[in-house]
């Protein structure tokens, strides 16, 4: 039994975790995953005690408990599968469009569940603009954006800016003051030239899924990617590593808005004056003044 078991498809540690994650005991899981097996002309065959094997790894998941277990459980059949196992097969891709504001709002409520991890070419993100409350100051909602380090200096010292002057002044402001709440991070990294442009992507720990925000002309809505795999990968690289790489905790981010907004309230006449004031109001042991030094070379 023992090398069966071992050859079993799922993650049985990582489908139960889903499950304490839905707040189900096993004898509500079974009865919610009859219920779906109805709904589709199925019998409804999962007792708890099958459900409980499975869950342990002591019965290898069959298709029709895996697709009733991943409906009930909101996420996808593809994420109880090992690793290894997964390498065999394609990434499941779905392209979503919305037709109405209502449908938008409630798939991102459901992808946004339990916590959102963003990651933007360019500073500010639409959320901070237009959904402050509910995805900044929401108990339920923790939320992490991550940044190119070049997206802050463009926001704030580009000819080209859309922002006025204040705008900027008030954007730093705000986001300065939402990175001292509980649940909140900001951060800014080093992106390498050398390599093609960084595509806007949001991670979502509820579905366990990548989203992708598509907008091309004639069509606009969003590419979703199911694979653990990679989903593991950008969550370790952006979250779990961050003090290990050329990238700003929260708490220097904060800083650093401050000292930023500073200096754009005092309206110098040259990028160049701007730059240098921000560069010096930094600790010289500081992570983002390391990070002008590469960026923009002030010595």
């Amino acid at each position: 039994m023992s090398s069966k078991k071992n050859n079993f498809l799922q993650d049985a540690e990582k489908m139960s975790e889903f499950v304490r994650l839905a707040g189900l005991n096993q004898t509500q899981l079974s009865d919610q995953m009859n219920e779906k097996l109805e709904q589709f002309g199925m019998e409804p065959v999962v007792s708890q005690r099958l459900a409980s094997r499975t869950l342990c790894g002591e019965r290898e998941l069959d298709l029709p408990f895996g697709l009733a277990a991943a409906n009930v459980l909101n996420t996808y059949l593809v994420n109880f599968i090992k690793k290894d196992i997964l390498g065999l097969g394609n990434l499941e891709t779905r392209l979503l469009h919305f037709d109405n504001e209502g449908d938008l709002n409630e798939y991102m409520d459901d992808l946004q569940a339990k916590g959102r991890i963003v990651v933007l070419s360019t500073f500010p993100s639409i959320g901070l603009i237009t959904r402050t409350e509910k995805l900044f100051e929401s108990p339920n909602v923790d939320t992490w954006e991550y940044y190119p380090f070049d997206s802050i200096l463009n926001f704030a010292f580009s000819p080209f800016s859309p922002y006025s002057r204040q705008e900027r002044v008030d954007i730093c402001n705000k986001v300065a003051k939402l990175a001292e709440k509980k649940g909140n991070g900001f951060h800014f990294f080093l992106w390498p030239y050398n390599k093609f442009n960084m595509a806007d992507f949001e991670l979502s720990k509820n579905k366990r899924v990548i989203c992708i925000a598509l907008s091309i002309p004639g069509f606009e809505g969003f590419l979703e990617i199911s694979s653990p795999l990679i989903y593991d990968k950008l969550e370790a690289a952006f979250v779990h590593e961050t003090t290990k790489s050329e990238c700003s905790t929260n708490d220097e981010s904060r800083d650093f808005l401050y000292r930023l907004q500073a200096v754009i309230k005092k309206n110098h006449s040259s990028i160049s004056d701007s730059v240098a004031e921000l560069y010096d109001s930094c600790s010289k042991t500081s992570k983002l003044r390391e990070m002008l030094d590469k960026v923009v070379h002030t010595k």
